[in-house]
């Protein structure tokens, strides 16, 4: 019997240990995230380009409908062929576009018979797309019917209000879903430069995690550079300026909720104070109902029944906010205790017994963050992206470990600035 629970104790340590990141990069400038994962026969690729959004240049929306139209059609393939090729092999082949990062992503069986099919098509997709003309009219058509939705549901409204005047003219202010006023003016041509600008070897990086070894993984990478430009990188993002100050901002909406964000521009993912700041956003608002905000708001006073905090860091300074939903005759009071709550938090800062709870909950829940490839193949692409260090995973709880009261409360103190965060409300009207 004890050998029996010696055996399962440590299986349970095998399974939880996180696996080496391998990493190399390739003569064309390419860069390669590799985990080789032999306990199930599945293989996970994700190849990604700075071509968010962010890249847009004016043209609202491009980046998302480029990486919409990939698998439109391809070679001398429609999109329903593509698809079934998929099918046929249990593959699973799709693509993204978010404000920093496009992808296309695979998951395949490693059986060859299998996963060759499928990655085959992936490539197809990646090399030889050929934009038809009809479908974009499609896809265009259908970007164009999320826009107009997004018009009635409050917190898009809010969420394009609050990025659009924290970050005035960069890049960053532009939802990735583009306007109506841009989106019928991109035409064919348009996705096509950007495709050919942006889907090239110095601007990519490529993530695989499966049960294949380092040289198997090396010949995919291969593969996948074969006959694809090999272009050129691009310039950083613009920094992000100081946010001038702005009255509040209140939209107009017959909602029975007043929906409500204060936020202000924050630090960069690279920022020294990132982990203290996840030790920070757990207190305030980001563990559920142990942290402060909805321990006072929803349950003490019982004004808001969903409300939060959240730290966005990004290449370039992200955001910090609270945000909540309350009904409209609450909403003033509501927004008054946030704001104490906040400069409550900044003044006096977190307790010891909060921070022994955060780190008790953070650390321990952390391997539910990276208990699939799925989720593994994120952290390897954030890794990159990021420019992280390779042992970022294996070291997070004990970084998070390591941090002392002193260098939490000092991060607060330059990271959340009461008086630079904005007042955003999506309602009926509501005097403040």
């Amino acid at each position: 019997m004890r050998f029996l629970a010696i055996l399962f104790l440590g299986w349970i340590q095998t399974v939880q240990a996180i696996p080496e990141v391998q990493h190399w990069q390739t003569p064309q400038g390419t860069k390669v995230y590799f985990i080789s994962a032999t306990e199930l026969p599945i293989i996970d690729i994700q190849i990604s380009f700075d071509a968010g959004s962010v890249r847009d240049n004016g043209k609202l929306g491009l980046a998302s409908l480029t990486s919409s139209m990939l698998n439109e059609g391809a070679d001398n393939l429609t999109a329903e062929q593509l698809a079934e090729i998929f099918d046929n092999v249990g593959a699973q082949c799709s693509q993204s576009a978010s404000k920093e990062m496009a992808s296309i992503q695979l998951r395949s069986l490693t059986d060859q018979n299998l996963f060759e099919p499928a990655f085959e098509n992936m490539l197809k997709i990646l090399k030889k797309p050929t934009f038809p003309e009809k479908e974009l009219g499609r896809v265009r058509r259908q970007m164009l019917q999320s826009v107009e939705s997004q018009k009635q549901s409050p917190s898009s409204l809010l969420s394009k209000a609050f990025y659009e005047n924290l970050y005035g003219e960069h890049p960053y202010a532009f939802q990735t879903e583009g306007t109506e006023e841009s989106l019928p003016i991109l035409s064919r041509q348009d996705v096509i430069d950007f495709y050919k600008k942006h889907y090239v070897a110095k601007n990519m990086m490529i993530s695989l995690i499966g049960a294949i070894s380092r040289e198997q993984a090396e010949a995919l990478v291969n593969r996948v550079l074969k006959d694809l430009p090999e272009g050129e990188a691009l310039p950083p993002v613009p920094t992000v300026e100081n946010t001038p100050d702005l009255k509040p901002i209140h939209i107009e909406h017959p909602s029975e909720q007043t929906h409500i964000i204060l936020g202000q521009i924050g630090y960069a993912r690279s920022d020294k104070d990132y982990f203290q700041m996840v030790i920070a956003n757990y207190i305030l608002g980001g563990g559920s109902l142990v942290s402060r905000l909805p321990e006072e708001v929803r349950e003490k006073h019982g004004l808001a029944y969903s409300v939060h905090s959240s730290v966005y860091p990004m290449l370039q300074a992200g955001t910090i906010s609270a945000s909540l939903q309350t009904r409209q005759e609450n909403a003033t009071k509501a927004i008054d205790l946030v704001k104490n709550i906040i400069q409550s938090f900044v003044e006096k800062g977190i307790t010891p017994e909060e921070l022994i709870s955060a780190k008790k909950h953070l650390t321990g829940n952390f391997a539910l963050k990276v208990d699939s490839n799925g989720k593994l193949l994120q952290y390897l692409t954030a890794i990159g992206f990021y420019n992280l260090p390779l042992d970022y995973m294996q070291t997070w709880a004990n970084k998070i470990d390591a941090i002392s009261l002193e260098e939490v409360n000092a991060a607060i103190k330059r990271q959340i600035k009461p008086e630079k965060m904005i007042l955003f409300t999506v309602g009926k009207s509501v005097s403040q």
